[in-house]
């Protein structure tokens, strides 16, 4: 058997779909353990001369999810406002600056996790 007989486009392809699905799930669990970490925070809104002090529900690290779509492609979702039935909608966390931060963060080590995967 020589090396002429591997198909070495389908290897390749196997080896990209591997590397893809472990990154996939480092970002997902990084960006989880951020979320909970953030969720023991209280946070502080000033409004109008109130000052209204509130927790993350713990919702958001339960509904981020790595998904791909039909066309191949990941994306990591933090789910729908019908998801959150205690009222703190994900988005508060990944708009915010130190969410943003975090998120950008876990993408940049992400770089260097893919080149110290194993296969």
């Amino acid at each position: 058997m020589g090396v002429d007989n591997f198909d070495w486009k389908e290897i390749a392809k196997g080896y990209s779909n591997e590397v893809t699905n472990k990154v996939s799930d480092y970002i997902e669990t990084q960006v989880k353990a951020q979320a909970m970490k953030a969720g023991a925070k209280s946070k502080i809104q000033r409004s109008h001369g109130h000052t209204y002090r509130y927790k993350n529900t713990g919702e958001l690290a339960r509904n981020i999810k790595a998904k791909k779509d039909d066309d191949g492609h990941w994306s990591v979702s933090d789910g729908t406002r019908a998801d959150y039935s205690k009222g703190y909608h994900g988005m508060y966390f990944l708009v915010e600056k130190r969410g943003e931060r975090e998120v950008a963060r876990i993408l940049k080590e992400a770089i260097s996790f893919t080149e110290k995967t194993k296969l």
